[in-house]
């Protein structure tokens, strides 16, 4: 790997643990739903703090806060804005600074097996899948709000490299387990294993995937919740909703088509809803044996009168969906790992990497006893073809039904809701963080402000005021073409999803408009707050962050084929502080596999020569 420049790279206490375990038997096609992990037997201290089952759909998972001794569990469908209560009053709660703050769980422990295998998720073989545990989508990975995470990634892949990341993870003083190879470690080589050690601050539900070039998009994604409060209240959750484009090709092999095609990037052939979609197979796919039967649609049931949780995360290479439910409102919770102040919509706009808490109230508004749940995706940021009057070629919407009797196996009849379909976020105003910020002046003001914007002063993080804890630095992201640049601009005229590592960020400003010079109105008290916004096309994004959190932190838009293709930076905050927060054990294990992987790479008949940015 050309990008292996710089190796920064654990510590818990053992009181219970999970384990997922690899499926025995042979690498073959297999439509594995999620289920979630189960909870291994272990010794407790009864007259320690609380142990209890949160909201999950199914499974004896339990938060364990023995060592909080003294402490209850004050989570409830009455109340979900509380989770602790110590013996004085005190509280872990919604409000709590989850940034400074964490109550003390307990350990959980997770296996990842990489390997290969055919998929047909839609109905249609898809040879070189890549995937955890021999099921598409990966293991649903549970933790509490405090938790210590341990995830043993071990790599059966026989021609690549892997890392995993634990996507919107802070990793605030654990630079070295962001998994992203050629910026926080060497790749895991084939054989060889890594333990990721992290500790669960926040909560919320995200995902983990591979930031190994392009692997993700072949499969090797899953879903992870941490528990913790919410900021109102439902009676049950559901399992995560994973909302995913599809390839009947490997991105390595779409890569090409991104590089030299003149006809623009590769296309996506179909959607699916946790691992499930429906491909027409032609003739000729059928004659060459590419075909299989397409798995039932995904499919969840609503008691009436209830409150229900949705966990909702887009894992697409190149499409923001709308999601909906028919004749449905939705309550929208939380966005990304941040409560939010509840607002009500009949959809959602769900960006590529963005997540977000929903609630539903099972109200059956009509006589149908099955209801569509729809992925649509949105007009101009999506990866599916066009017709020859340049109008979207996309799968069917209809990918979910949700049921009022689980007995039923009909199909629903209901209409969509109205709305409208542009390429965006959700409105900026709706997003209001529960825990507000105030966002102070920018560190890098010299630097980036006070100068004409050239683009490599817009994105370096400035030198010396940048070096405490309080520091916040600014970021202005512009899909403009700057008139005083003096050469033309060869920036990809789209809307881009842009994940910043190791932050939560503050959008001071977020605007279609393009940016030329000059002062713009931006929102300091409490703006919205998250980990994934989109750049809209033509304009511009400005971000804020405290400089809390030495590492090397990549900033990447996720549109899988643009961070290929380099669409990255990365952000040295504290450079000096860096090595303060790695420990001797934890920097000779990444010694350990990046000598593993130099070695590896010695043998040229066993992997591919780079030819991405490699992440």
């Amino acid at each position: 790997m050309t990008l292996l420049k710089r190796w920064l790279a654990g510590l818990v206490r053992v009181l219970d643990f999970i384990t997922i375990s690899p499926s025995s038997g042979d690498h073959a096609m297999q439509q594995s739903p999620l289920q979630p992990p189960v909870l291994q037997p272990s010794v407790v201290n009864l007259n320690a703090g609380p142990i209890f089952r949160p909201p999950n759909p199914e499974g004896d998972f339990k938060c364990n806060y023995t060592r909080q001794v003294g402490w209850e569990s004050c989570y409830s469908s009455q109340n979900r804005s509380c989770w602790l209560r110590g013996p004085d009053g005190e509280e872990f709660n919604i409000h709590t600074n989850y940034e400074n703050f964490a109550p003390k769980g307990t350990l959980r422990k997770y296996e990842l097996n990489v390997s290969e295998m055919v998929l047909d998720p839609d109905g249609f073989k898809m040879l070189h899948g890549k995937v955890f545990n021999n099921s598409y989508p990966g293991p649903w990975i549970q933790a509490c709000w405090g938790d210590e995470i341990e995830i043993k990634v071990t790599n059966y892949l026989k021609h690549n490299g892997t890392t995993i990341h634990w996507h919107g993870i802070r990793q605030n003083g654990t630079l070295d387990m962001d998994g992203v190879n050629g910026v926080t470690q060497c790749p895991i080589a084939t054989n060889d294993s890594f333990t990721y050690k992290f500790k669960a601050t926040q909560y919320g539900t995200s995902w983990y995937h591979s930031h190994y070039s392009l692997q993700y998009a072949d499969g090797m994604l899953g879903p992870m919740t941490i528990y913790g409060p919410s900021s109102t209240e439902y009676d049950e959750a559901k399992e995560p909703i994973l909302m995913t484009d599809w390839s009947h090709r490997s991105a390595f092999q779409d890569f090409y088509l991104e590089m030299g095609n003149e006809n623009g990037p590769p296309k996506m052939t179909s959607s699916l809803m946790n691992g499930r979609g429906n491909y027409t197979c032609i003739d000729k796919e059928k004659k060459a044996g590419n075909c299989t039967t397409a798995p039932a649609k995904y499919s969840t049931s609503f008691q009436k009168g209830k409150k229900y949780l949705l966990r909702l995360i887009n894992t697409s290479v190149d499409s923001t969906w709308i999601f909906s439910i028919d004749n449905h409102l939705m309550q929208i919770v939380g966005a990304d790992f941040v409560p939010i102040e509840p607002y009500k919509k009949n959809h959602l706009l769900v960006g590529i990497g963005q997540r977000y808490h929903v609630i539903v109230e099972a109200i059956h508004p009509l006589t149908d006893d099955n209801y569509w749940i729809r992925m649509l995706v949105a007009d101009g940021c999506s990866g599916f073809p066009r017709d020859n009057n340049k109008n979207p070629i996309i799968p069917d919407d209809r990918l979910g039904i949700l049921r009022y009797d689980e007995s039923s196996t009909e199909d629903p009849t209901t209409q969509s809701n109205e709305f409208g379909r542009a390429c965006a976020d959700e409105p900026y105003e709706h997003l209001k963080p529960v825990l507000k910020w105030k966002v102070g002046k920018p560190s890098n003001e010299r630097k980036a402000w006070d100068q004409d914007p050239k683009l490599e002063d817009l994105v370096v993080i400035a030198e010396t005021n940048a070096d405490t804890p309080e520091a916040w630095i600014y970021l202005l992201i512009t899909a403009t073409k700057f008139p005083f640049s003096g050469t033309p601009s060869r920036f990809n005229p789209t809307a881009h999803p842009l994940h910043l590592h190791g932050h939560d960020f503050a959008i001071l400003k977020q605007s279609k408009t393009p940016y030329w010079d000059g002062l713009v109105d931006m929102t300091f008290d409490n703006p919205p707050r998250r980990d994934v916004a989109l750049l809209p096309k033509g304009g511009y994004l400005i971000i804020a962050f405290k400089a809390d959190n030495p590492g090397s932190w990549l900033l990447h838009c996720h549109i899988a084929w643009h961070a290929s293709s380099g669409l990255a930076m990365q952000i040295m905050e504290r450079e000096k502080d860096i090595m303060k927060t790695i420990s001797p054990e934890r920097q000779g294990e990444t010694d350990r596999v990046c000598k593993n992987w130099n070695e590896w790479l010695k043998h040229p008949d066993t992997h591919f020569e780079q030819d991405d940015s490699g992440i």
